[in-house]
């Protein structure tokens, strides 16, 4: 192409060190038109005394865009083939150009500031395809290498969850938990710090409690609490939001005077925000209940149970189902599993639902969930949970995943 053997020649007469450095910050100009004035002649005034006007086209076409980086490598060929143009002139013109092209930004800058958002934004898209114009060879390259990526992380992870699940299991939760906060703590996303801030200062208080060793026997009951409370919560965001989005989609959110943008964003805000916060909250869920069922005694994760259950105590929470004698105590509701075993509602509903078990605490007898739960407000807690656990891979390693191919594009230099 001709601008390549405009980029080829001018490397060859002019030298590296000085177009190098100035087609690199020339090529990030996209649109726009800077004219270097009062040069009174080539041959007899250096460029480095030229003055820059500058003329604007907002829709980035205008009578037609003219990209300066390609003007300028023409022009560094032309003048260098002039007569009585020697280096030192030379030179100045590359200080000159990086000079005009500077203050062109920073009034480019100062211009956009005043315009609208919306405007803003339409400009800026203009300026990206401005600049990737003629790389498709280039972008199907990283279209290949993001595929391979996928491909080769997906294998990786499924042998990994096979093989090593704990490991797995407390990697996945790691990233779940702060690869987000991460990620806002560079953009400046307050609102999700503050919130996440709070879950985190809670839960950890939670998962304090829940490793104690004696256990308190009030600690189950805390445990299950609070992460029952977050999961209806989270179910509540979830199914909120769900409901603002496809209001949108339908356009009803025009009954109630409301803007697109703002339904859709506040959809997608409780969206996320339930459905992170209720992955996170089940694997923590489960983290506590392995550690408190096997100091209770009644639940080990590989092995026999420790000791005998009773069949008057609950084998999650190890207090007692029917208590007699006492005025104070609280009558709950029992549920009785295929197995026999017999353990309060609230506890088994913690245990499976939000801990994500499906065997017997104590004998791991497989449950049927539709046995214990037959009340159709109930299945769906179940589909929902299940729903989770997909979002685990999408924001714990989705976001290496793309970290990693960003590295291998840019070792090889692809952009």
């Amino acid at each position: 192409m001709e601008v390549a053997m405009d980029v080829e020649r001018a490397l060859k007469i002019i030298g590296k060190d000085t177009f190098k450095e100035s087609v690199k910050y020339l090529e990030t100009l996209t649109f726009g038109v800077v004219k270097l004035k009062n040069c009174n002649g080539v041959k007899s005034t250096p460029f480095s005394k030229a003055e820059c006007e500058f003329y604007y086209f907002d829709d980035g076409t205008g009578i037609g865009v003219i990209r300066f980086a390609d003007m300028f490598r023409k022009g560094m060929v032309f003048l260098k083939e002039m007569e009585n143009v020697n280096e030192g002139r030379l030179e100045g013109t590359g200080k000159a150009a990086l000079l005009c092209l500077g203050k062109f930004f920073d009034k480019k800058d100062e211009e956009l500031a005043k315009l609208p958002e919306k405007e803003r934004w339409r400009i800026e898209h203009q300026r990206l395809h401005e600049k990737h114009r003629g790389h498709e060879a280039m972008h199907m390259e990283m279209v290949l290498i993001l595929i391979a990526t996928l491909v080769v992380a997906q294998i990786v992870l499924v042998q990994w969850k096979q093989r090593h699940f704990k490991s797995y299991q407390r990697a996945t939760l790691l990233g779940m938990w702060l690869i987000p906060v991460g990620f806002c703590l560079k953009f400046g996303w307050h609102r999700f710090i503050y919130v996440w801030s709070i879950f985190s200062i809670i839960t950890a208080f939670i998962t304090f409690k829940a490793s104690r060793k004696p256990i308190s026997g009030t600690t189950p009951r805390l445990v299950y609490k609070w992460f029952l409370v977050m999961y209806k919560v989270s179910y509540f965001l979830g199914i909120v939001g769900y409901l603002s989005v496809m209001f949108t989609l339908l356009g009803l959110n025009l009954i109630l005077l409301i803007k697109p943008q703002v339904s859709m964003d506040f959809g997608l805000l409780l969206l996320f925000y339930g459905l992170y916060f209720g992955v996170v909250a089940r694997d923590f869920a489960e983290v506590c209940s392995d550690t408190m069922a096997t100091q209770i005694g009644y639940y080990t994760p590989t092995g026999l149970p420790g000791k005998r259950l009773n069949p008057n105590v609950c084998g999650i929470c190890g207090n007692q189902i029917l208590v007699e004698n006492n005025e104070d105590a609280i009558i709950e509701n029992t549920c009785k599993l295929g197995c026999d075993h017999i353990f309060h509602e609230f506890c088994i509903r913690g245990w499976c639902i939000v801990g994500k078990k499906q065997t017997c605490p104590y004998c791991k007898e497989k449950v049927d969930l539709k046995r214990m739960f037959p009340s159709p407000w109930d299945r769906p807690d179940i589909l929902y949970g299940n729903l989770l656990d997909w979002i685990r891979y999408l924001v714990a390693w989705q976001p290496i995943i793309i970290i990693l191919v960003q590295g291998i594009n840019w070792s090889l230099g692809l952009e």
